[in-house]
C-alpha cells in the first residue's frame, strides 16, 4: 500500500476516546454522613462540630481533633459564614 493510499482520519483526542475520571471526589456536607448514619454507628461516625468560640473540630470514634484546613477545598463559592 502506498503512502498516499493510507487514509488517516484526524479527529480530536476527545472524539476518539471516552474519558472517565476515576479519581473524582464528592465533598459531602460536614455533618452529612453522621446525620444519615444508622443509629448503632453514630457514636463512631466522624463529623465536624463548631464550639462556642467558632472553632471547628473533627469528632471521630470519640476523639476530638482540629478540623483539617483542607476542608476548605469544598467551599468554593460559599459565603464565609457557610464555610
Amino acid at each position: 500500500m502506498s503512502m498516499g493510499a493510507a487514509r488517516v482520519e484526524r479527529r480530536k483526542l476527545s472524539e476518539r476516546y471516552r474519558v472517565v475520571d476515576a479519581d473524582g471526589h464528592v465533598l459531602e456536607p460536614p455533618t452529612g454522613l453522621w446525620e444519615r448514619a444508622p443509629t448503632e454507628f453514630k457514636d463512631r461516625m466522624w463529623r465536624v462540630v463548631r464550639d462556642e468560640q467558632g472553632c471547628e473540630w473533627k469528632i471521630f470514634d470519640g476523639e476530638r481533633t482540629p478540623a483539617a484546613p483542607l476542608a476548605f477545598a469544598g467551599t468554593a463559592g460559599m459565603s464565609r459564614t457557610d464555610q
